[in-house]
C-alpha cells in the first residue's frame, strides 16, 4: 500500500510593514526597489509557492506583522495572499506572537478562511483534513498580551496521542531562561504529545535534523546584517507520526552573509580590491546550490591575519569606494555592506630575530616553525608541544574537553598562531614602555 504524505509549508516571523535595514544607498543601480526585498515580496512568493506544490496547509508562527500601527498595510498585503490560497484549498492557520498581539486577531475577524489559533492564551486545537484522505491534529496557543513571563507548556491540557500527527504551532522563548516572551524549555516540549513544534520568535532558523521536528522557522527574510544565512519557509511532509521531514526553501529575495578574508598571502596592499572582490566571488560560488530566488545578497566582510604596510591607506579607499562596488552573476548581485580590519601588522621575523631580547626568541622559533616537515630543529618543537598538551588533557581540569587533534598539522598551526600572538603582545608592550 502507497505510503500517504500530507505538506504543509510552515512560516516563521514575517514582520510585514517592515522594510530590511542596511540596504546599499544607491539600490537602483542593482535594478532592484526596496519592497522587492521586503517581507511583503517573500510572503508573495511563498503564497505561489504553496499554491505551485498543492500543499494542505499553510502555518504561520508569529509576529505575521511588524506594529499596531501596520494593520491596514498587513491587512492588504495577507489579504491577498490569503484569498489565493483559500481559492485554492489551502487551509491558512496562525498564532499571534509578541509584535502582533492586538493586530492579528483583527486580522483573522477581518478576513474569512484565516484561523487564528489559542486566542486569549488558551490552546487551542483543530483538526486538519487533507487532500489525500488523511487529518492532522494542529495544536496552538496565542500571545494573551505583549508580555507573557510563564512558560505557556505550564498550562498545556492533558492531550491524549493521536492516531494521526499532532504539529504544535508556537511562538516562544526557547531555553531563554526568565523572558517576558513566553519562556519554555526544551524538555517541556519534547514531553508533550506532540510530533512536531514549529517556533516563532527567534529569526535564525534551526537545523530540523530529527525525524521528530523541533525548533525556529527563523524569519522569513533577514531583516538586517546580523540574519545571516538562508531564510525562507519550510515545507514540511508528514508520512506518519514518527516520519516527519524538513526542508527550507529558498525564498528570501535578501541574503546576508558574513565573510573572514585572510590577508596573510596579500603582498601588496594595493592588491586589497582584487582580493576582495575574488573572495567574494568564491562566496558566490559556494552559495550557489541554494540561492533560489535570492536577488541580492549584503556581504560583512572581517579581515584578518597579518596585513602588509600601507593597509589602512588602502583599506580607507575601499570603505569610500563601497557603494560602487558590484558583484552579478546569473541574475544575482552581491554588495559590500561593511568592512571590518581584525588584522595584525605584518612582521619581519628575520629582522625581529636578531638580538636575545624575548621578541627574537620568539621569532627565531617562529622561523623553525617555517622550515620543512623534516627539520630536526622544527621536529624537536613540534614533540615537546605535543608532550605538553598531552600532559595538560590528563589532568581532571582538561579532561571534559575530551580528545583532541594532535597532529603534526595541527600542532604547527597551533604554535604558530599563538606564537605570533604571544609575538604582537610583547612588541605593544614594548611601544607602550617606550
Amino acid at each position: 500500500m502507497k505510503q500517504q504524505t500530507s505538506r504543509i509549508l510552515c512560516v516563521g516571523d514575517m514582520h510585514l510593514g517592515r522594510v530590511p535595514s542596511r540596504l546599499p544607498r544607491n539600490l537602483n543601480r542593482f535594478n532592484i526597489l526596496p519592497e522587492q526585498l521586503s517581507p511583503a515580496a517573500a510572503w508573495q512568493s511563498t503564497v505561489q509557492t504553496a499554491i505551485r506544490e498543492d500543499v494542505d496547509a499553510v502555518l504561520l508562527a508569529g509576529d505575521v506583522v511588524e506594529a499596531e500601527e501596520d494593520f491596514y498595510e498587513a491587512f492588504s498585503l495577507l489579504d491577498a495572499g490569503l484569498r489565493e490560497l483559500i481559492a485554492a484549498g489551502i487551509h491558512v492557520l496562525a498564532v499571534a506572537g509578541n509584535h502582533d498581539v492586538m493586530v492579528l486577531p483583527r486580522l483573522a475577524d477581518s478576513l474569512p478562511g484565516f484561523q487564528l489559533l489559542g486566542r486569549d492564551g488558551e490552546w487551542e486545537e483543530v483538526l486538519l483534513q487533507c487532500q489525500n484522505g488523511t487529518s492532522l491534529h494542529i495544536l496552538g496557543w496565542s500571545f494573551p498580551s505583549r508580555a507573557v513571563h510563564l512558560s505557556p507548556l505550564e498550562s498545556l491540557p492533558t492531550l491524549e496521542a493521536p492516531a494521526a500527527a499532532r504539529i504544535g504551532l508556537l511562538h516562544c522563548d526557547l531555553d531563554a531562561g526568565p523572558s517576558p516572551y513566553a519562556p519554555v524549555r526544551s524538555a517541556q516540549l519534547r514531553q508533550a504529545p506532540v510530533d512536531a513544534w514549529m517556533l516563532g520568535h527567534i529569526h535564525s532558523p534551526s537545523e530540523f535534523s530529527a525525524s521528530r521536528p523541533i525548533g525556529y522557522l527563523g524569519s522569513l527574510v533577514g531583516l538586517d546584517p546580523s540574519e545571516t544565512g538562508r531564510h525562507g519557509p519550510w515545507l514540511m511532509e508528514v508520512r506518519s507520526k514518527t516520519d516527519i521531514s524538513m526542508q527550507q526553501l529558498s525564498l528570501a529575495p535578501l541574503r546576508w552573509e558574513s565573510m573572514e578574508v585572510d590577508l596573510s598571502e596579500l603582498e601588496q596592499a594595493e592588491d586589497l580590491p582584487v582580493l576582495i572582490s575574488a573572495a567574494v566571488g568564491d562566496q558566490r560560488e559556494r552559495l550557489a546550490p541554494e540561492l533560489g530566488e535570492t536577488r541580492l545578497v549584503g556581504c560583512r566582510l572581517r579581515l584578518v591575519g597579518e596585513a602588509p604596510a600601507e593597509l589602512d591607506r588602502v583599506l580607507a579607499a575601499a570603505r569610500e569606494g563601497l557603494d560602487d562596488f558590484h558583484h552579478e552573476r546569473d541574475g544575482v548581485s552581491f554588495f559590500i555592506e561593511r568592512i571590518t580590519n581584525a588584522t595584525q601588522p605584518r612582521i619581519d621575523l628575520l629582522a625581529m630575530s636578531e638580538g636575545q631580547e624575548p621578541p627574537a626568541l620568539l621569532a627565531r622559533r617562529l622561523l623553525v616553525l617555517a622550515r620543512p616537515a623534516d627539520d630536526p630543529e622544527k621536529r624537536r618543537l613540534v614533540s615537546a608541544a605535543k608532550e605538553d598538551l598531552r600532559r595538560l588533557h590528563a589532568q581532571p581540569l582538561w579532561s571534559s574537553l575530551g580528545e583532541r587533534d594532535l597532529s603534526e598539522d595541527y600542532l604547527v598551526d597551533l604554535l604558530q598562531r599563538s606564537g605570533r600572538s604571544a609575538l604582537q603582545d610583547l612588541l605593544a608592550q614594548q611601544e607602550v614602555a617606550k
